[in-house]
């Protein structure tokens, strides 16, 4: 059930795509924050369940995210929301399980660094 939510939740996030990565990218991490709260709030996993939660999460993303590079974009520049989401997931799920404001604020400033500094450094890596 989690997966064909995350699928169907990463295919309504990269509509974006064409209109701007940056936007896409945050759509990916609010959207993903936000969902991977909500699953977890909704299947009270243990750290372990959870951890396995997440990791079938970023398994989906990054095969739907695979197929996208190697049918439809033929090049890796548009993957990054997949990589965004999968950053907010989890650090979400870290923030859920230990809530502590320091570990919050710590990862508002990863997200906001990854949505702004992390493209031009995307755009470098895969050369385009």
């Amino acid at each position: 059930m989690v997966a064909i939510a995350t699928a169907l939740l990463y295919l309504l996030t990269c509509w974006t795509t064409s209109l701007s990565l940056v936007l896409t990218g945050w759509m990916a991490t609010l959207c993903f924050a936000v969902f991977t709260w909500f699953v977890l709030q909704w299947l009270k996993p243990s750290v372990s369940e959870g951890i396995m939660v997440i990791m079938d999460m970023m398994v989906v993303l990054l095969v739907v995210s695979l197929v996208f590079v190697f049918v439809v974009w033929r090049n890796f520049l548009p993957m990054f929301p997949a990589v965004l989401a999968m950053i907010a997931a989890s650090l979400t799920a870290v923030v859920y399980w230990n809530r502590h404001v320091v570990e919050v604020v710590l990862a508002l400033l990863i997200l906001l660094f990854f949505n702004t500094l992390g493209h031009d450094v995307w755009i470098s890596m895969v050369g385009h």
